[in-house]
C-alpha cells in the first residue's frame, strides 16, 4: 500500500470512527438525568434547538494520531461542516460538506489551496459519503433509539473550570447505523457493544465524549453550541481532479 493510500485510510477510519458517535455526541436533559427511555429523544430535540457546535477531537490508531477541528451544523437534518484534519503535527487537510457533496483538501496530494469533490467511485474516499448519512439529528435519533443498550449517571467531573455531569452510554454501533459496508474492514470487524463517556455542561450541553473502538481512543470535546456559521463550497478555480491513491488493499 503507498503512503498515499495508507494517509487515505487513516482519514477515513478517523471520520467514521467521529460517524459513529455522532448519535451520542450531542445536549442532555435540563430536568431530571436522563434513562434509556427518553435519551435519543431529549438529545435529538436539544441538538436541533442548538444547530451547531464547535469540535475538537483526537483520535489515537496504532501509533499514529490525528486531530480534527472544526464546526458542524444541521438545519432542517440537512448536516453542513468545516473540519480541519492534523496527522501528528502535520497538517493532514480540510473537509467540508456543503448540501450534501463532500470536498477534500490533502496537501500536498493536491496543491495548497485546492479541493477534490468526493464521488461515491472514489475507492479510497467514497465512503465517506455514506458515513455522513447519519450525522443529522433525526438520522441520530433514530439510529441510538435502535442501538442504546443503557444509560448510566455516574457523577459530577470537574473538566477545567466546568463542573460536569458524567453518564456511560452503552450502545450496539451494529444496530446503530446501516452503513457499515461503508466503514474500513478492521472497524467493522471489531464493532462490539461499546461504553461512551459522556460530558455534560451546567446547562446540559455536551462538553465532553471519550470511547475506545477498533483499537482506537476518541476524545471529542464541544464547545460554542449555537453559534452561527457559514460553510462555503470551493469556488471553481479551487477544484481540482481528485488523486489516484492506488490499491487501498
Amino acid at each position: 500500500m503507498s503512503a498515499t493510500a495508507r494517509r487515505a485510510r487513516l482519514i477515513v477510519l478517523a471520520i467514521g470512527l467521529i460517524a459513529l458517535i455522532a448519535p451520542v455526541s450531542a445536549c442532555g436533559a435540563k430536568q431530571e438525568p436522563l434513562t434509556k427511555a427518553n435519551f435519543a429523544q431529549k438529545v435529538g430535540a436539544a441538538t436541533k434547538a442548538k444547530k451547531s457546535a464547535h469540535i475538537e477531537s483526537t483520535i489515537k490508531t496504532g501509533v499514529s494520531e490525528m486531530s480534527i477541528e472544526g464546526d458542524v451544523g444541521y438545519q432542517n437534518d440537512n448536516t453542513t461542516a468545516q473540519i480541519r484534519l492534523k496527522q501528528g503535527q502535520s497538517s493532514a487537510g480540510e473537509m467540508r460538506l456543503v448540501d450534501g457533496h463532500i470536498y477534500m483538501s490533502l496537501p500536498p496530494i493536491v496543491p495548497e489551496g485546492k479541493f477534490f469533490e468526493v464521488t461515491a467511485d472514489n475507492k479510497a474516499l467514497g465512503s465517506i459519503i455514506k458515513m455522513m448519512d447519519g450525522v443529522g439529528p433525526q438520522q441520530a435519533v433514530d439510529q441510538l433509539e435502535k442501538g442504546l443498550v443503557k444509560v448510566k449517571y455516574v457523577g459530577e467531573k470537574k473538566i477545567g473550570d466546568t463542573k460536569t455531569a458524567h453518564y456511560e452510554i452503552t450502545a450496539d454501533p451494529k444496530k446503530m447505523t446501516d452503513n457499515l459496508g461503508s466503514l474500513p474492514k478492521e472497524l467493522v470487524d471489531q464493532m462490539k457493544v461499546m461504553t461512551y463517556d459522556v460530558f455534560l455542561n451546567p446547562d446540559f450541553t455536551m462538553r465532553r465524549t471519550f470511547v475506545k473502538a477498533a483499537g482506537s481512543e476518541i476524545t471529542m470535546n464541544y464547545s460554542e453550541w449555537g453559534k452561527k456559521i457559514s460553510v462555503q463550497a470551493p469556488v471553481k478555480y479551487e477544484l481540482v481532479p481528485a488523486p489516484d491513491f492506488g490499491s487501498m488493499r
